[in-house]
């Protein structure tokens, strides 16, 4: 028996078939995001370290301050995979449904984006990536950085691993 669809506050804003388009967009936004920022904050980590320092009391201040370099790369890492990925998902998909043919509308989008199992069997396992990384991540760094920052970067980690898993299968 189909349960019928209870109308929220969201709905008089936005229809089901725009709600479905854009959490899947936002979605593939975070799954971008957390592979691409892994590699992009590693090269720009790298290439701060191999600048000379700018004076000798920039020099001084550079090797007074704490061994652990983890957290800022941390709060980075979350910053690129958990909000410029998903407004950058969500432009795309207003962008996806503004270009979209006035004939077909935004329910043929969403009917395409359900039925496309390629890309449900990618968001499953990034699902399954990000829990396991959110776990497995704080284990093995848990008193380098806090505990929010461990889990958050840990999910997106994982995500990034479970949307390439499921990419090579």
């Amino acid at each position: 028996m189909a349960t019928a669809h209870k109308p929220s506050d969201l709905d008089a804003i936005v229809s089901p078939a725009q709600q479905t388009v854009l959490t899947h967009s936002a979605a593939q936004g975070i799954q971008i995001a957390s592979i691409i920022s892994p590699a992009y904050l590693t090269l720009s980590s790298l290439r701060r370290r191999s600048s000379p320092p700018v004076s000798p009391s920039a020099a001084a201040s550079a090797t007074t301050k704490s061994p652990s370099r983890l957290t800022p790369l941390l709060r980075l890492h979350v910053l690129h995979s958990f909000v410029l990925g998903p407004l950058a998902g969500l432009a795309i998909g207003a962008g996806r449904m503004y270009t979209r043919p006035a004939g077909e509308g935004e329910g043929a989008l969403a009917k395409e984006v359900k039925r496309d199992r390629a890309v449900r069997k990618a968001e499953d396992w990034a699902v399954i990536g990000g829990v396991l990384g959110a776990l497995i991540l704080p284990t093995f760094l848990l008193r380098r950085a806090a505990f929010p920052l461990l889990a958050l970067s840990g999910s997106s980690l994982g995500c990034a691993v479970g949307t390439v898993a499921s990419w090579t299968q």
